[in-house]
């Protein structure tokens, strides 16, 4: 485990010191509690996911002041997910930034779905609809650790370090190795675009 540790720590400083690029690591969430919401703290703002009261709709909440729970705004809003839905945060090494993922997870698959977080405001950065490339398995789930995000001044890069299917559309999965694509969000023009090799 060390060893994979040290492998991770030398290819981040690599890229760092190659290509100006600096990791995003996972930061640890602090939670409290406020209308009976679990609301992340984010750089002095909240951000919240909870069901509708007649569960059809799950909402992404943004709130600017952590402590003001009449100031909130909903950022998205998805179809209720009975199964899991999870919040994951990373802040950049260097820069004053943050992308946060909002993880939804069905009984096969899962969607993640980014958002950038900067000067006390969240915008939408897109949708990964990935799973792993397992048919032999009963969850095709594919594991945000295996997600290494990095970044420089312009743009964010997602890099993936396993094989997996991304839903092209009509539920129709392509099948992908980790060096074939560059997925890359531009910090200025708040776009994502998927990048084949």
């Amino acid at each position: 485990m060390e060893i994979k540790k040290a492998l991770l720590f030398v290819f981040l400083f690599y890229s760092w010191i190659i290509h100006g690029q600096v990791p995003y690591q996972q930061i640890r969430l602090e939670k409290y509690n406020q209308e009976a919401n679990k609301i992340i703290k984010i750089d002095g703002c909240g951000i919240s996911s909870n069901a509708s009261n007649d569960l059809i709709y799950q909402y992404l909440n943004f709130y600017p002041d952590k402590n003001s729970n009449t100031d909130k705004s909903t950022v998205d809003t998805m179809d209720f997910i009975p199964y899991s839905i999870e919040l994951r945060v990373f802040e950049s090494l260097v820069y004053p930034d943050y992308v946060i993922m909002w993880i939804t997870e069905n009984e096969y698959n899962s969607e993640i779905h980014l958002f950038y977080f900067i000067d006390k405001k969240i915008s939408k950065i897109g949708a990964i609809p990935i799973q792993s490339c397992c048919d032999a398995c009963d969850s095709k789930i594919y594991p945000i650790e295996k997600i290494l995000i990095i970044g420089n001044e312009n743009s964010i890069e997602f890099k993936f370090s396993e094989p997996f299917e991304y839903n092209t559309g009509h539920d129709i999965w392509q099948k992908y190795n980790p060096e074939q694509i560059r997925l890359i969000f531009d910090k200025k023009n708040r776009k994502l675009t998927w990048h084949q090799h």
